[in-house]
């Protein structure tokens, strides 16, 4: 007797997941068992898995030559998120499940899992990412280890139904067991870093500039000497910006889960992330890299929809920085290899710190700086004109002084994020949903033009090119939402200006 059928499942494929279709055929022949479609060596195990999982669940081993087929054939596979899709098609290709032999599972049903020796199902890690898919897909209901649904029930319009054994997901599709109904988790993942900006005293411009940054979106460079605060500023601005949307925070924790990179379980990341790599990071460590069939994503991805904050910049090789270019302005990283191209997402926003000087105190009060003038033009000159170029703002940071420390106490967060909320809002509802920072060229000269004074004091600035110029009025938007101005006048467009050259606002 032979037999075939079908049945859908995911597979990680990078920081996301593909649609794979699970072919088993059963032939007469000598017992065997092959996997084909590129499948990794967590997949061509599978079949001892399977088999141990059916016989433990009580149920026939298929005696005849087994093939099971992988498509698209020439994705790579890696995971044990197949083996009960695998054991499943393999069940009714011998007329195991109801609808007798060569039944099809429904083209609208897909199945994750892992299997153990005694037919118990197990979680996958990439469950999130496969929901997404599946939904993206058009799949409509997804059948995951139980320990899954609570994340995977997060997606909307898609009915999660969680499994924990073999024998159990036979019962639920072939209508002799109700699904359980899982609610969606309230469980919030907290933020690694309690961090207030009350702590920060004095720098009001670079307070300032921080919260200009939260409202539209922009990149930023804090120079200053060493200790001044510029690690302190960078940390808190999480703490200012808005939460994620819903479907924001699902994509971050998609990716976040799928790079091992929290111990998010079923929880839910609310607060856009904090990246800080060291500053000894590689070019691959940063954006990403194909190796093999493995995409390995970098900083930049994992800071998606967050800040990406770099520390020491002029001590980064510079092939790392000139690698960020591209990824600041179109919020992407595009990687072409021999194996393949893929576009990882990288919409966040960077923030560097530097020393003005190699040993740190060039312009600081104590005047204890001893480089030689050329040595402070080379360590500038690590910053790249084209990179600069491409940084909204500049500031610098100074040392707070003793009667700063003795001072009230600063705005804290929750405040200054109050007035942020407020500004975006007004952004947001002008811009159809775009911050100010990623507003085309054609709208800031049309309907997002300043106003007659405010273009007065533009004409006035120095020209450095038509995106420096762009930056410009992007900038002195997000000024003029937080004042709640109608237009950019004469002051915004000036404020944007010292913000953009790094001189004192």
């Amino acid at each position: 007797m032979t037999g075939l059928a079908t049945c859908r499942s995911l597979a990680p494929n990078g920081i996301g997941a593909a649609v794979v279709e699970v072919e088993v055929h059963v032939a007469r022949g000598l017992p065997s068992m092959g996997v084909i479609g590129l499948p990794g060596a967590s997949i061509g195990e599978a079949r001892w898995r399977v088999r141990s999982a059916i016989a433990s669940s009580g149920l026939r081993w298929p005696q005849g030559r087994i093939t099971v087929g992988l498509s698209p054939a020439d994705l790579p596979k890696n995971g044990t998120g197949l083996d009960l899709a695998i054991a499943l098609a393999l069940l009714a290709a011998d007329g195991g499940l109801a609808g007798g032999r060569g039944s099809v599972l429904g083209s609208d049903t897909a199945v994750v899992g892992e299997l153990g020796l005694d037919g118990q199902v197990r979680g996958v890690r990439t469950a999130l990412a496969m929901a997404l898919e599946a939904q993206g897909s058009g799949i409509r209901r997804l059948l995951l280890p139980i320990e899954n649904a609570e994340q995977a029930i997060m997606v909307p319009d898609l009915d999660v139904v969680g499994v924990s054994s073999l024998l159990q997901a036979i019962a639920i599709l072939c209508g002799t067991e109700e699904p359980e109904r899982f609610l969606p988790p309230t469980k919030v993942l907290a933020p690694a870093r309690a961090t207030d900006l009350s702590d920060v005293r004095g720098q009001s411009t670079a307070r300032y500039a921080l919260e200009v940054m939260a409202v539209g979106g922009h990149h930023g460079l804090f120079v200053g000497e060493a200790g001044a605060g510029k690690t302190m500023l960078a940390e808190r601005l999480p703490g200012i910006m808005s939460p994620l949307t819903p479907s924001e925070a699902l994509e971050v924790t998609a990716i976040h889960a799928a790079l091992q990179a929290a111990p998010i379980g079923n929880a839910l990341l609310q607060e856009r992330p904090f990246i800080a790599p060291h500053h000894t990071l590689t070019v691959p460590a940063l954006i990403g890299s194909i190796r093999g069939a493995q995409i390995h994503a970098g900083a930049v991805t994992l800071a998606h929809r967050g800040v990406l904050f770099l520390d020491e910049a002029p001590e980064i090789a510079r092939p790392c920085l000139e690698a960020l270019r591209e990824p600041l302005e179109s919020r992407s990283v595009a990687l072409a290899r021999a194996g393949g191209n893929v576009s990882l997402p990288a919409a966040c926003q960077v923030l560097l710190a530097a020393n003005p000087c190699p040993c740190g105190k060039s312009g600081g009060r104590s005047g204890d700086c001893d480089c030689q003038p050329m040595a402070k033009r080379r360590y500038a000159a690590r910053l790249s004109g084209p990179f600069l170029d491409r940084i909204d703002v500049r500031v610098p940071v100074e040392q707070p002084t003793r009667a700063d420390l003795r001072g009230p106490l600063p705005e804290s967060s929750q405040v200054v994020r109050e007035r942020v909320l407020c500004a975006r809002e007004r952004m947001l509802a002008r811009t159809s949903g775009l911050e100010n920072a990623h507003v085309s060229s054609s709208r800031l000269r049309s309907d997002l033009a300043p106003s007659s004074d405010g273009i007065a004091a533009l004409e006035a600035v120095a020209f450095e090119g038509p995106r420096g110029l762009d930056r410009i009025l992007r900038l002195s938007w997000s000024i003029a939402d937080l004042k709640g101005c109608d237009r950019p006048g004469l002051d915004e467009v000036s404020v944007a200006s010292a913000l953009r050259s790094g001189a004192p606002a």
